[in-house]
Parts: structure tokens; C-alpha cells; sequence
């Protein structure tokens, strides 16, 4: 996620540089042509789509739509199955050994909660009883471990006259290809378990399950020191999923919000801008949720692209020409009519620019990108209705108040 944030950041500077150096050379031989300083909104060419008096009806569904949509956020899969990395026809195989031995490895390292070294005839069997309750776990597919070497161990002719400590060490051994060094410390205070995990049917999150693995080993008098492998790595990696949708996604609103604020010298429009641009990713990420679609690190970071998109190509330009309408002595409410009147046709065609560069990714073989490119597409759409229709409440909120239908306070 990071890597995406610093590539976009370097591209944005390139396509500045390009714009501004390297574009305008190519406009010389354009000819120029006075562009009119405002237009005429009775034109019946924009006014049944754009200037009906159905905008605040679309405006109001939008919200609601929205906040209906919302509802799913907290059905947010952000930590899902290793499988659905995977497209159909390797997914299929991987099944089949998920089911029958699980797919995602998860190593422990234990030792006793006591202190006590783990070559003891006690030892053995309370691990032996940790071995046993780990197998019954239902995520728990196959346990690899200490115990199962020394049971092993056991099955050598006349193990009995030796002590645990003395068939560890000969376990150890070249000519044993030194199996013990895999599974108990040279001090022999500490044990390795080896699990494979299963993915499909999981209804839990990794992290609780993980936990209950580590009271399983508590209950045994024994105490997991080290916890690894790709398993507990996904579930460290939704954690920073969770904590970008909430946290990332306020902050980004709520600076734009300042942003539209400082733009429209009101700060009604800047709260305005942030209520109406949060509603663009919670019906998006509600939508995700009633779908029961991952959200996984790679397509998180889609709803946080589509409103920093939208926001540039829709409401911040929407907003500028408003201010310029206004210095040219339009009232507030009908500036907003003129401004989306002249840009919608431009903030529709960024849109589907915009839309038509993501589905590419639609073709990936990637299951991940492909859900990336589709949360884009379908944020960025979010972004007309927000623009072209919701902006609209602060024209029609500010007939209420015609002793603040100035110039100057806008400006």
C-alpha cells in the first residue's frame, strides 16, 4: 500500500511536469477564440437533464441510497481466505488440499510455562495431550510437532532403557539427518509445532482463531513464545486494512473537506463537500460488504483512489468555477446551476476516462486486481451523482437565508 501511495505520488509530479512543460508547445498553432463569460441556462439543450426539478429528489436518494448501503460495512470481509488469491482453475486444486490437510502454514514455538526442559516422561505427555486437542481444532488441518518425533522415538528397539534426553540427542544426529534440531532446542527448553491452517469454510478471523490456539497451549502448562508463518502474517495484514478504511478514509474526507472549504471561502460548502464525498465510500465499501467480497490489501486502497479522483476532477473544479460565477455577479444559487450547467459534460467524460483505464485490470488474471479495478470503477460512478446533483442543497439551503445571498460572503 505504501508502494502504490509513493509510485502514484511520482506519477502525479510526471504528468505535472507534462502538462505544464511539455503540452502547451502543441497548443501554439491552436486558434484561440473568446470563451463566453457565462451561459444561458434556460437552454433547453441542458435543462432536462441537468437543471429538472428532480436534481434535489436525486440528491436526497443518493443519501439515502448511500446510507441504506452503509449497513454492509459491518459484513466487511478484510480478512479473507488465502484462496480467493487465487483464480477458479488453481483455486480448485488448492481446495482439495486445503480439505484435506490445510493450506496455510503456522508455526509454534513453546516452552514450559514452569521453565522445565521438555525430555521428561511429564513433559511428553502433557504435549502429547497438546498434539491431541490441536488435531481436533476444525481450522486445524495437519499438527506436525515435538511429541509426534518422540512418540517416534519410542518405536526404536529397547527405547525403554533410555531416558527422553538421551533419544533426543540421538535423534540429533548426522546419521538422523539431525531431525531433532527441527522440532526441541539443543537446551531442550523449547518445542516446534507445525500447522497447516484451513482457508475454505473459515467464519472466523485469523487473529481470534489464533488466540484460541494459544489458550489450547496455556491449558496445557506451556506458553507460545514465538508465533509465525503465512497464516499469522495475513492476519497481521488485516489489521492495517481495518485501520485504513476508518481512519485513512476520515482523514482523507475531512482534509478535503478543508480543502473545498478554503477553495469556496465557505465553510457550509466545506462541510457540505465532506458529508456528500463521504458518501461515495460508504455506499461503496457497503456495497462490498452485502456482496461478501474480500477486501484485501491489494483492492482496500480502491475507495481511497476513487475519492481522491473524484474529488479532483469533479467537485474541486466545480467549486472554482462557482467562485469565479459569483465574482461576476451571479447569485449563489443560480452559480451552482451555471458551473454544473458548463461542466458536466467535462467531469462525465473525466469520469469514463477514468472508468475505461481501471477495466483494464478487469482482464487480469489476478482475482485481487480484478476486484481492485471494479471497487474504482464503481467508486468513481459514485462521484456523479455526489457532484453533479448534491451540491446543489447549498444553493437551495441558502434561499432560505436571503440576507446571506451576497457576494461577499462567498468571496
Amino acid at each position: 500500500m505504501r508502494q502504490l501511495g509513493a509510485s502514484g505520488s511520482i506519477a502525479t509530479i510526471c504528468a505535472l511536469f507534462a502538462a505544464y512543460l511539455i503540452f502547451p508547445p502543441f497548443l501554439l498553432g491552436v486558434a484561440r477564440e473568446k470563451a463566453p463569460e457565462g451561459l444561458d441556462v434556460d437552454n433547453q439543450s441542458v435543462r432536462p437533464f441537468l437543471l429538472s426539478k428532480f436534481s434535489g429528489w436525486i440528491a436526497a436518494a443518493f443519501v439515502i441510497v448511500s446510507l441504506l448501503l452503509g449497513a454492509g460495512i459491518y459484513r466487511l470481509n478484510t480478512d479473507p481466505s488465502l484462496l480467493s488469491y487465487f483464480p477458479e482453475g488453481l483455486k480448485r486444486g488448492l481446495e482439495h488440499v486445503d480439505r484435506t490437510g490445510g493450506s496455510s502454514l503456522m508455526e509454534l514455538v513453546i516452552k514450559d510455562a514452569r521453565g522445565h526442559k521438555l525430555d521428561t516422561n511429564e513433559a511428553y505427555d502433557r504435549l502429547w495431550r497438546l498434539q491431541q486437542d490441536l488435531e481436533r481444532d476444525p481450522e486445524n488441518g495437519t499438527v506436525v510437532s515435538l511429541p509426534l518425533l518422540m512418540a517416534e522415538g519410542e518405536k526404536f528397539p529397547f527405547s525403554f532403557l533410555f531416558s527422553w534426553k538421551a533419544i533426543l540427542n540421538k535423534l540429533a544426529e548426522p546419521r538422523y539427518e539431525k531431525i531433532a534440531r527441527s522440532f526441541i532446542s539443543r537446551d531442550h527448553r523449547y518445542g516446534h509445532f507445525i500447522l497447516r491452517m484451513r482457508e475454505s469454510g473459515r467464519t472466523m478471523p485469523r487473529l481470534e482463531i489464533i488466540q484460541r490456539i494459544k489458550a489450547s497451549v496455556r491449558r496445557h502448562g506451556f506458553s507460545a513464545t514465538l508465533v509465525g508463518g503465512m497464516y499469522p502474517l495475513r492476519a497481521q495484514l488485516s489489521q492495517p486494512v481495518s485501520s485504513s478504511l476508518i481512519e485513512g478514509l476520515g482523514e482523507l474526507v475531512l482534509l478535503l473537506g478543508v480543502i473545498g472549504a478554503i477553495l469556496s471561502r465557505s465553510i457550509w460548502i466545506g462541510l457540505t463537500m465532506a458529508f456528500g464525498m463521504a458518501m461515495v465510500p460508504v455506499g461503496l465499501l457497503g456495497l462490498i460488504g452485502f456482496l461478501n467480497a474480500p477486501l484485501d490489501v491489494i483492492s482496500a486502497p480502491a475507495a481511497n483512489l476513487a475519492l481522491g479522483m473524484g474529488i479532483d476532477d469533479t467537485m474541486i473544479h466545480l467549486v472554482e468555477r462557482w467562485r469565479g460565477l459569483v465574482k461576476l455577479g451571479h447569485k449563489p444559487d443560480d452559480a451552482w446551476n451555471i458551473a454544473r450547467a458548463q461542466l458536466w459534460r467535462p467531469i462525465i467524460v473525466s469520469m469514463s476516462v477514468i472508468c475505461v483505464g481501471f477495466s483494464i485490470f478487469i482482464l487480469s488474471q489476478c482475482p485481487p486486481n480484478q476486484r481492485f479495478s471494479l471497487w474504482v470503477v464503481i467508486g468513481t460512478l459514485l462521484f456523479l451523482p455526489s457532484a453533479l446533483f448534491f451540491l446543489l442543497i447549498v444553493g437551495y439551503s441558502r434561499r432560505n437565508f436571503p440576507e446571506r445571498n451576497s457576494t461577499h460572503n462567498y468571496v
